[in-house]
C-alpha cells in the first residue's frame, strides 16, 4: 500500500529541509524512506541539490562544451548523438535537463523548418514529368531495343519507367529477347547467324 503523509508531517519535513537536514535523516525521523521524503518535498517544489564529485562535474562540463562545439557546426541532435556515441533519445533527455535553453532553441528551429516548406518543395513538380512519347521517340525506342540496348537503359535514356518502355515495345509487336541473352555475346551470336546480304 503506498505511503500517505499527513499535511502536518509534510510541513515538518519542509522545516527540517530548510534547516539543512538530509533526506535520510528526515526519513528516519518520520519512519519512511529517503526517496519518499524526496517525493513529498518535490510536491512542494523543493529539491535536494545533487552533490557531484569533481570528476563527475568535469565530465559534465566537457560534455556541455562538446555539445556547444557541435552546435557551432549546425548539427542536429541526432547527428550530435552519433558524434558523441550516445543514443539520440538519451541525449535529448540529457540536454533537456542540463541545457534546457539550448534544447528549447533547437526544438523551435526544427518546428520552424517543418512549418515553412522549402523553395524546392513549394516549386511545382513539372520538371519531374516524363518526356512525351512522340512518334520520333517511339521509333527511337524500337530502334534502340532492336540494336541491343536493354529496356532499363532505354528507360533511363528517355526518362521513362521500364514498364512504359516494355508496354510500348509490346504494342509495336517487337519480339522480346530472353533474359539469358541480354548481353553483347548474344548480339555477336545473333549477327553471325544472320544471312549475309549476298
Amino acid at each position: 500500500m503506498p505511503f500517505r503523509t499527513d499535511p502536518r508531517e509534510v510541513d515538518a519535513m519542509v522545516e527540517m529541509f530548510q534547516a539543512g537536514m538530509s533526506a535520510a535523516a528526515i526519513g528516519r525521523a518520520h519512519g519512511i524512506s529517503a526517496r519518499s521524503v524526496q517525493r513529498q518535498l518535490a510536491k512542494r517544489g523543493l529539491h535536494y541539490r545533487r552533490h557531484r564529485t569533481a570528476k563527475a562535474q568535469t565530465a559534465l562540463e566537457m560534455r556541455r562544451g562538446a555539445i556547444y562545439l557541435l552546435r557551432g557546426q549546425a548539427l542536429s541532435v541526432t547527428r550530435m548523438a552519433v558524434q558523441l556515441r550516445l543514443h539520440p533519445r538519451y541525449l535529448r533527455l540529457w540536454m533537456s535537463r542540463h541545457l534546457p535553453e539550448l534544447y528549447a532553441q533547437m526544438k523551435g528551429e526544427v518546428r520552424a523548418r517543418r512549418a515553412k516548406p522549402s523553395a524546392e518543395a513549394a516549386r511545382p513538380a513539372a520538371s519531374a514529368t516524363p518526356a512525351a512519347l512522340t512518334r520520333w521517340r517511339r521509333a527511337a525506342i524500337r530502334r534502340e531495343y532492336l540494336g541491343g540496348y536493354s529496356i532499363a537503359a532505354i528507360a533511363r535514356r528517355h526518362g521513362q519507367h521500364r514498364s512504359t518502355v516494355w508496354r510500348l515495345l509490346r504494342r509495336q509487336g517487337v519480339t522480346f529477347r530472353p533474359r539469358a541473352t541480354r548481353s553483347p555475346m548474344w548480339l555477336r551470336a545473333r549477327q553471325s547467324s544472320l544471312p549475309s546480304g549476298e
